[in-house]
């Protein structure tokens, strides 16, 4: 719509005005540090805006605040007040005029209902008894953490069994009796780098979990970068569908082969952070992790390396905390790797 009305912002109209964003050459360094950080975050509309009708702030706002209180409805009053802040900042800011507000915060409202709608229909909310299998090698307990996740209709395929690995090394094999020797050696010798990258990856119940943690990291890049409201937006909405389809198409890896996890095949394997509650291939933070670098890595080519060496790391800290063999994690980060990339072909139509 911006590009259909080509609306000019306000500070295009007035040059001697001072805008308050500090990134701005016509703000006179009137803003410092985190004096007003929502205005900080506020475009210098009347340089680098084509059109303010609707506004990009707004719009990105008024969508993420409708989510959100869809997400965490004890929240709705505190997400409200956030969002009438953000109109309030970009008025005071230059950045739109009060209709651009207005039509931008009816815009993210009419496509936050489109995002809700789906959501409550994706599967996401199945509920049910699975039948655990008995036997040599499977895995054991009584109650499965979201054993029909699978069942979550994915946004990058029609049918997520099409991302689903080849099984793991048979139990008992020669190649299964190495891998879980390896859990052994390391659980046995922990060294103090090792307990520290596993606790630092750990992200257990009551945390971000794996997904927020990308989440936090991409965040903190388009915070490096500079990015604006369009280009954010677009980067998490990549990273997320990248992260979901992750989390189904693991799931299903997990209740297809139902793995026993190593210290149930080896019970004096001491681990070093939680246990979960569910079968062991394929690593769910490798897998995730996987998607996240494939997507960070093609939106910020100049620090691939270093993202991929997190993704590795992560992946590498279920091993060193005991609870996953490595070809768990391997199969994990090349299926992530595979869902990531094609989230970045679906949203921004090309590859990397």
């Amino acid at each position: 719509n911006a590009g259909l009305f080509s609306r000019p912002p306000p500070g295009s109209f007035a040059l001697d005005v001072t805008l308050l964003d500090p990134r701005s050459a016509r703000s006179e360094g009137l803003l410092g540090g985190a004096a007003d950080e929502t205005a900080a975050q506020m475009t210098a509309a009347g340089e680098t805006a084509t059109s303010s009708y609707p506004s990009e702030g707004a719009v990105v706002a008024a969508a993420s605040a409708a989510v959100l209180a869809y997400l965490y409805p004890d929240e709705s009053a505190y997400l409200e007040g956030l969002l009438r802040d953000q109109e309030v900042a970009l008025l005071l800011a230059g950045a739109a005029f009060p209709s651009d507000v207005e039509a931008a915060v009816l815009l993210g409202r009419r496509v936050a209902e489109v995002v809700i709608d789906h959501a409550r229909s994706d599967g996401s909310d199945l509920v049910g008894m699975v039948t655990v299998p008995v036997g040599p090698g499977y895995w054991t307990g009584n109650d499965p953490l979201r054993p029909l996740w699978d069942r979550v209709v994915p946004w990058t395929t029609e049918d997520i069994t099409l991302y689903r690995p080849g099984p793991p090394p048979a139990y008992g094999s020669p190649e299964f009796a190495a891998s879980l020797e390896e859990v052994r050696r390391i659980a046995d010798g922990r060294t103090e780098e090792e307990r520290r990258i596993a606790e630092f990856w750990a992200d257990g119940p009551g945390t971000y979990t794996p997904p927020g943690h990308w989440n936090a990291i991409a965040c903190q890049l388009i915070e490096d970068r500079g990015l604006g409201e369009l280009e954010s937006a677009r980067t998490l909405a990549v990273l997320n569908i990248a992260l979901m389809d992750a989390g189904i198409s693991c799931w299903d890896a997990k209740y297809h082969y139902w793995l026993l996890r190593p210290w149930m095949a080896d019970p004096e394997i001491n681990t070093s952070v939680a246990r979960p509650p569910f079968p062991s291939y394929t690593s769910g933070h490798a897998t995730f992790s996987g998607a996240a670098s494939a997507v960070l890595g093609c939106i910020f080519p100049d620090d691939g390396d270093e993202i991929a060496a997190m993704a590795e790391e992560a992946a590498a800290s279920r091993l060193y905390g005991g609870i996953h063999y490595r070809f768990d994690n391997d199969e994990g980060l090349r299926s992530g790797r595979t869902i990531g990339r094609a989230a970045v072909e679906m949203v921004m139509k090309k590859g990397c």
